[in-house]
């Protein structure tokens, strides 16, 4: 039986981050700084190639903070099959992704996920983390 993911959190590795998005933020999605002049607001990401800021530690009501994890092994909730070693991006609803040429990805996958709504461990890049050449 496979071990269950989990997530390892070093210290300064959780960001404090308010949630602007109009709705809730889940826990283990991918989440990108909100554009404008406010600092420290997030919203779910909406594409692969958005620069992902990290990954929801915590459920984050609307107009509320929570922890935003940027460092460490994250716990990411998959959107498909996702396989060790694959670099993660944003997928369906702000969850994690096996990236492609010219996405944007978070971190690479060290667990693997068989399909949908899996959790897998990811070793985050940091804040924006990179992008895919091609």
């Amino acid at each position: 039986m496979a071990n269950k993911p989990r997530a390892i959190v070093p210290d300064k590795g959780l960001r404090a981050a308010k949630n602007t998005s109009g709705s809730k933020i889940s826990k283990k999605t991918l989440v990108k700084l909100k554009d404008g002049t406010v600092d420290d607001e997030v919203i779910p990401t909406a594409a692969a190639t958005d620069a992902i800021y990290g990954v929801a530690y915590e459920d984050i009501a609307d107009d509320a903070y929570g922890d935003i994890q940027v460092h460490g092994r994250a716990i990411v909730v998959s959107a498909g099959a996702v396989t060790k070693g694959s670099r993660v991006t944003h997928g369906s609803g702000a969850k994690g992704a096996a990236a492609s040429g010219g996405n944007s990805f978070i971190g690479t996958a060290v667990t693997t996920a068989g399909g949908a709504d899996e959790d897998i461990e990811v070793e985050l890049l940091g804040p924006g983390g990179a992008e895919m050449p091609g």
